[in-house]
């Protein structure tokens, strides 16, 4: 290994807004997991997917991992997950039974309509630690970074998380 971190490396490290904004989306995540875990037993992943499911009834894998930015196999197992606990199904087409669309069912959409008011109360208490000045600029910032950042994606094909983890090691068992 080399030789340790400078202080300085360190403070520069831990200052930079891409590793800040990180640990807030764990501390967020964090958050969720007690609150729908405990009181829902779903994971994180699976609630995520679960509400685009709600909100966009119809949806495909595919789609909801383009417009979360989480890999598609990610995706798949929390539908599969949700689909065991009786929350969402899923109908072929016949234009294209490879893409099933999927629906909440009427059970999935009872529990949403439970969960709705916390996560509100939730995003209150969060929004209720900013002045109005610094929400609105957190949300506008944050919607700044996401088009920008959507945008070089979506030009650059970048390779899936899996994809860049096999040439990252097999880089390292060359050497």
């Amino acid at each position: 290994m080399g030789k340790a971190a400078e202080e300085g490396d360190v403070e520069l490290f831990e200052s930079l807004m891409s590793f800040r904004i990180s640990i807030l989306a764990k501390l967020l995540d964090r958050r969720l997991a007690t609150q729908i875990g405990d009181q829902f037993g779903l994971g994180v992943a699976e609630y995520k997917v679960f509400g685009q499911i709600v909100l966009h009834p119809g949806a495909t894998v595919r789609a909801i991992a383009a417009s979360t930015f989480v890999d598609k196999a990610q995706v798949s197992r929390a539908v599969a997950q949700l689909e065991k606990q009786g929350l969402v199904s899923r109908t072929t087409t016949d234009q294209d039974r490879r893409a099933p669309l999927l629906y909440a069912t009427t059970t999935g959409e009872r529990l949403f309509e439970e969960i709705r008011p916390l996560r509100q109360e939730q995003e209150r208490a969060l929004k209720a630690e900013l002045t109005p000045a610094q929400y609105q600029a957190m949300t506008s910032a944050i919607e700044v970074l996401i088009t920008s950042l959507s945008e070089v994606n979506a030009k650059s094909a970048e390779p899936t998380a899996a994809e860049r983890r096999r040439v990252i090691r097999e880089a390292r068992t060359d050497r």
